[in-house]
């Protein structure tokens, strides 16, 4: 951790080269290419579908689940020593990029690559804590929230909720607070498709979407310009949060209505 450098510390210069992870396109990297210059190679390794191959070389394996299970791969083909801390790190990507080993990207292969890091004893009782168990009293109110404002439509089929910049301002939650905040949406009974808005500014609008079953939720993710996976994908949108939230629900309705 001591050799991790803020996004906000980081120095602007040219660098000899750039490593993406789990980045589908450059955009992903934000105001961070702000702070690099120049890069003789851009290195791009991925697991999504929807990657556009953006970097000077490019790793993607579509069908991994997850970014950490090909840089677990990639450390044994380059002969890397692996460190328990190393371990740590990519297993808890594995964990929480399968669904704890369960969504359909999870292979054999997936398997040997997580018994590459049980080698090295990492530590699945703090994992399982910070990353299953311990959520913040933050966490769970906004999870309230999210709820209470949750919608089914489709008869059943859809479910989505939406929260406003102000409430979120007003919860005092920040950005990985969101995390599997859409898990709740389409782990409901009968539920197939789940949509999650949340307006990270006034008027501009991060959405989630999450499928089960035969759903391939890139289809409607793509028409707003996002991408990602068959059963989670994103795009963020601009306007007003009840606009948005509209349009993309009578896109999924027309998909689910014509699947």
């Amino acid at each position: 951790a001591s050799d991790l450098v803020s996004k906000r510390d980081l120095v602007s210069r040219t660098y000899d080269g750039v490593i993406c992870l789990d980045m589908s396109d450059r955009a992903r990297g934000g105001d961070v290419w702000e702070k690099i210059e120049d890069a003789p190679v851009l290195l791009n390794i991925d697991h999504h579908v929807s990657n556009d191959g953006f970097g000077d070389y490019n790793y993607v394996v579509s069908d991994a689940s997850s970014t950490a299970e090909i840089v677990t791969y990639l450390l044994g083909e380059w002969q890397a020593d692996m460190t328990k801390a190393m371990a740590e790190a990519l297993y808890t990507g594995m964990v929480t990029d399968s669904g704890s080993f369960t969504y359909s990207s999870t292979s054999a292969h997936t398997m040997r690559m997580a018994a590459v890091l049980l080698e090295e004893k990492p530590d699945l009782e703090a994992i399982r804590e910070n990353v299953l168990e311990n959520v913040s009293f933050l966490r769970k109110k906004l999870l309230a929230a999210v709820l209470n404002h949750a919608e089914l439509a489709c008869g059943g089929k859809l479910c989505f909720s939406a929260i406003g910049y102000d409430e979120i301002r007003a919860l005092q939650v920040k950005g990985p607070d969101f995390e599997c905040i859409i898990d709740h949406l389409i782990g409901v009974t009968d539920v197939e498709y789940a949509v999650f808005f949340r307006e990270i500014e006034p008027e501009t609008v991060k959405v989630g979407f999450r499928g089960r079953g035969s759903n391939d939720v890139t289809i409607v993710a793509s028409h707003f310009g996002g991408g990602g996976h068959k059963a989670a994908a994103g795009c963020t949108c601009t306007g007003p949060l009840t606009k948005v939230t509209e349009d993309v629900i009578a896109d999924v309705t027309r998909y689910l209505e014509g699947a």
